[in-house]
């Protein structure tokens, strides 16, 4: 009985972040925004990753807004890149929303390209040819929703 009213209560629960990574971003993710450092695509992506993290990824345009109400005017690297036919997400799910400033297209001269969100631009998504060279601030994202130790306490006993 007492799992039963458990999981009636499930819809009231709320996401609350770690210290770790103190951002709401959107959907139960939590972030990590790197503040006045700056790193290359990929050092800041093995950072993200020894964290288990990742760069925001955004497949509608509300998760990019809630992304936006929180990191404004910063820049960050975002978890997109084109495979020389699609724009894929960091977890290999196609984008089928992007934001680009220019018109961007994906083939194959441009699998290196990497891709930010640039405060110069109205926030909208730019291209970086030299992502290994030059420096972006960066959030990595993590799932740590606030439900999965009332899973662990309430259902594991």
């Amino acid at each position: 009985m007492l799992q039963l009213l458990n999981l009636l209560l499930l819809p009231s629960l709320t996401f609350s972040c770690t210290k770790e990574f103190p951002h709401l971003v959107y959907d139960g993710q939590c972030s990590y925004y790197s503040g006045s450092y700056s790193k290359t695509y990929d050092s800041a992506k093995s950072l993200c990753a020894s964290i288990d993290s990742h760069f925001p990824m955004f497949y509608t345009e509300e998760d990019f807004d809630k992304f936006l109400t929180e990191y404004r005017n910063s820049f960050p690297w975002i978890g997109l890149r084109c495979d020389g036919v699609n724009f894929i997400w960091e977890d290999g799910t196609v984008a089928t929303y992007t934001d680009f400033y220019y018109k961007e297209t994906c083939d194959a001269s441009k699998v290196d390209r990497r891709f930010y969100t640039d405060r110069n631009y109205d926030e909208r998504w730019n291209a970086e040819d030299n992502h290994n060279i030059s420096t972006k601030y960066y959030v990595c994202v993590a799932d740590v929703r606030s439900c999965k130790l009332f899973f662990e306490v309430m259902f594991e006993k």
